[in-house]
């Protein structure tokens, strides 16, 4: 016994396919909500100063980026390129490698939404993924080749009391 398997694109679409591609696009829509509900408070507001950053760094290029925090379309455009050159001015500002890390963690992890959303195509989330940070040895030896001019980090108004019970 054998079978004809026809190609997809000659084959009429299955129910199966229809359905299949209604949930993804209703996943898709929801990748980023269904991320962020999974994330503690303070990893939100962590990684809501990371995308402000990187919506600062492409509006001082011209660049309108739209809600990346919310929106997987605002991604699409957005290059492994564009992603070290993010990397490399926070550096050039003086940023500490750990915020640099963490800013570069963020924007791939939004990056691979967007990708799972079909924003961002496999070969562009592939690069962006490629981008690194750097490692704790490689920090101390770029920090050695910069001069000290670290940006400075909110501080809280008023020192934190810590009562004593005894």
């Amino acid at each position: 016994m054998t079978t004809d398997i026809v190609p997809s694109e000659q084959a009429e679409i299955t129910v199966l396919e229809l359905a299949g591609q209604a949930a993804n696009h209703v996943a898709a829509s929801h990748v980023f909500d269904e991320y962020r509900q999974r994330k503690a408070a303070n990893t939100l507001k962590a990684q809501a100063g990371d995308l402000a950053l990187f919506t600062d760094f492409l509006a001082s290029v011209g660049v309108d980026s739209g809600a990346l925090a919310a929106d997987p379309a605002a991604w699409r455009g957005v290059t492994w390129g564009i992603v070290e050159a993010f990397k490399q001015a926070l550096l050039k500002q003086g940023y500490a490698i750990g915020s640099l890390n963490r800013a570069l963690s963020t924007i791939k992890r939004y990056a691979a939404l967007a990708f799972k959303a079909g924003a961002l195509d496999t070969t562009a989330h592939m690069l962006i993924k490629a981008v690194t940070g750097y490692s704790h040895k490689e920090a101390k030896k770029v920090d050695e080749k910069r001069a000290t001019t670290r940006q400075a980090t909110a501080k809280k108004s008023q020192h934190v009391s810590i009562p004593v019970y005894f």
